[in-house]
């Protein structure tokens, strides 16, 4: 039985990432367009050079609010596949177990169908 449920919750949570995932696919592929589109837009239109450019150095550019979203989404990506592959290494050593236990459970029942247990009198 706790086979099964895991097995159910398993695919229970996977069906939920999956879902997870459909629904920000498009928001991510428009934020990349957007960036992209920005960036194209920043590299075309060249601004005159101030003086105060020419003496000072600007600070280097952070990094915009949608690249980090994207490379927190692809961390949190990974940490979901290993996530996945740890459920998915304890599903198959418990597996393993419950075939174990069932080859042990028939050969008790061999036993005991044989007569190698006594009746008690």
């Amino acid at each position: 039985m706790c086979f099964l449920s895991n097995q159910t919750e398993l695919l229970r949570l996977q069906r939920q990432r999956d879902v997870l995932e459909e629904q920000r696919r498009p928001d991510m592929e428009l934020q990349v367009l957007r960036a992209n589109h920005s960036s194209q837009d920043l590299l075309m239109t060249p601004r005159p050079l101030l003086p105060s450019d020419v003496v000072s150095q600007a600070p280097p550019p952070q990094a915009p609010p949608l690249l980090v979203q994207v490379q927190q989404l692809s961390q949190e990506k990974q940490s979901m596949e290993a996530e996945l592959q740890r459920c998915q290494e304890a599903e198959q050593e418990a597996s393993e177990r419950v075939c174990r236990l069932e080859r042990l459970v028939e050969v008790l029942r061999k036993k005991v169908g044989t007569g190698s247990l006594r009746a008690v009198s």
